[in-house]
């Protein structure tokens, strides 16, 4: 594939004439990754709120890490998608490694916001449970580089952010899921959503064991940190609600603000539709 360098050249298979992709009505859909590369992709668009509002489509997009990405893939999720933004909850080791080719595309700007390593979750019990607790303290870990990501997404006049990690599980479950919760989404939607993830498990470890830093981790990894059943993402809001009151009580008790709440739920919702 040769690199492409403007929107009309880069454009993705199902765009419109604008570049945008769209959800199909009636409820938000995973990308169909139309770049092999990147795994575990989707639109966070059309999510219902408890206001009866709904999250604007294509906007906010999560991923699996795009490191694999080739230069013109890059191209084609900037030109194509509109992506401006990019949040990576890489490790620094991680990034180091595996950089991926985003340097050439000025326009994008990348933000380093590393999670803080936690203990896998315990063998023992009720795994969903163990996965909850072990991303409720991965949460209050890494809160201010959420915080941080919050602010960045909230203030962002880019077409859109994506949001990725290594596998798109983990780090980004939990950013997303306090994203989506402060945009005030029905838990059911933030469960489902993540559920999401199931689908794509097999496909983004293959692709991350590609790497030398993945390679040994990935058994180990799929074994501690298992699926994504939508019992881990509704166990972890349950902890949450238990012992913060909500992710915005908890964001905001660590410097997230009524200003950026606001300005992310006017960014980010439109009326729900019909």
């Amino acid at each position: 594939m040769q690199s492409t360098n403007s929107s009309q050249s880069a454009r993705v298979p199902g765009a419109s004439a604008d570049g945008s992709v769209h959800a199909p009505m009636g409820g938000p859909t995973r990308f169909t990754p139309y770049l092999s590369p990147l795994c575990n992709a989707r639109d966070l668009g059309g999510l219902p709120t408890t206001a009866g509002t709904e999250t604007v489509r294509t906007r906010l997009i999560r991923s699996a890490s795009p490191c694999l990405l080739t230069a013109a893939d890059v191209d084609l999720l900037v030109d194509g998608v509109g992506i401006r933004t990019r949040i990576d909850l890489r490790s620094p080791r991680e990034t180091i490694i595996s950089p991926g080719s985003w340097t050439h595309r000025t326009d994008v700007g990348s933000h380093g916001l590393p999670f803080t390593e936690v203990e896998p979750p315990s063998a023992v019990g009720d795994p969903a449970e163990h996965i909850a607790s072990a991303y409720l303290t991965y949460l209050r870990r890494s809160v201010d580089s959420v915080v941080r990501g919050i602010n960045i997404i909230a203030r962002d006049d880019a077409a859109a952010v994506l949001i990725h990690c290594a596998g798109g599980k983990d780090r980004t479950g939990i950013l997303v899921a306090c994203l989506l919760d402060v945009l005030g989404v029905e838990h059911r939607a933030i469960v489902e959503d993540y559920a999401r993830s199931a689908n794509e498990l097999a496909r983004t470890r293959r692709e991350l064991a590609r790497l030398n830093l993945y390679q040994q981790r990935i058994g180990a990894i799929a074994d501690r940190w298992g699926g994504a059943s939508p019992e881990i993402m509704s166990a972890f809001l349950r902890q949450l609600g238990a012992e913060h009151g909500d992710s915005t009580a908890l964001l905001m008790a660590h410097g997230l603000t009524s200003e950026t709440v606001d300005a992310l739920r006017s960014r980010y919702l439109t009326t729900a539709a019909r």
